[in-house]
């Protein structure tokens, strides 16, 4: 049981905000006054996708309360 504790604890550590910004960026592979190279802002898109939201399907807060009843 001490070892799920500890890799939880672990888990949490590794978190953004738990660690300093040099630890950040460290881990970000970035730097902080230039912050990414054109090529490397590229292959991290093409990798992971661009940064935003879908919409598609999302249901309106009308129709959330409406459902409860």
């Amino acid at each position: 049981m001490i070892n799920f504790y500890l890799s939880i604890l672990d888990f949490f550590m590794e978190l953004f905000y738990n660690q300093s910004p040099g630890e950040v960026l460290d881990q970000l592979q970035t730097d902080k006054q230039q912050g990414l190279s054109a090529a490397e802002a590229r292959k991290r898109l093409d990798e992971y996708g661009a940064n935003s939201l879908s919409t598609k399907g999302s249901k309106s807060f009308l129709k959330m309360f409406v459902a409860q009843f």
